[in-house]
């Protein structure tokens, strides 16, 4: 699967390339729109971009069980050390290690809710400008007939990413 980005100026074209891209046999699933105007993306029957997918939160999210995996192992290591793994404490060491696991993932994921994703870092200028841009997930065989269609309206930019 492929992401990829264009810019076009008018929502009246967008619909038409998503309406091209369906029949072209593009799932309406794999077509996203991001644009300042939502009424204007509602009203032309247009999938607006998820939120959350323009937050840094699933990333950020994935670094902190990362982060939390390592302090509950250190966590772990340390009751080990002290004698504190008996049958005993086991539960309340293991009960431990999680909620410092729960805790990193949420405070993580909190954090890149504040930033944004680094994909749309870059085309948040363009949209700035009361651009729209249209976010393509295909796979290969969909890509091809999406370039097919993409290639009647040169009006329409790509956006390299990266």
């Amino acid at each position: 699967m492929k992401d990829t980005y264009f810019v076009a100026d008018d929502l009246d074209e967008v619909e038409l390339i998503q309406n091209e891209l369906m029949e072209a046999g593009v799932e309406k699933d794999s077509i996203s729109v991001w644009s300042d105007d939502a009424y204007g993306v509602d009203t032309h029957h247009l999938k607006a971009e998820n939120e959350l997918l323009k937050t840094d939160a699933i990333p950020s999210m994935r670094s902190g069980l990362i982060c939390g995996l390592i302090l509950s192992g250190v966590a772990l290591f340390g009751f080990l050390g002290l004698g504190l793994m008996s049958s005993e404490y086991m539960s309340a060491g293991l009960i431990f290690c999680g909620l410092v696991i729960g805790f990193c993932t949420w405070e993580a994921g909190l954090l890149g809710l504040r930033r944004v994703h680094r994909d749309f870092t870059q085309l948040g200028r363009y949209v700035a400008q009361k651009k729209h841009i249209i976010h393509l997930h295909l796979g290969d065989k969909a890509e091809k007939a999406a370039n097919k269609v993409l290639l009647k309206h040169p009006a329409i930019t790509s956006v390299r990413m990266g």
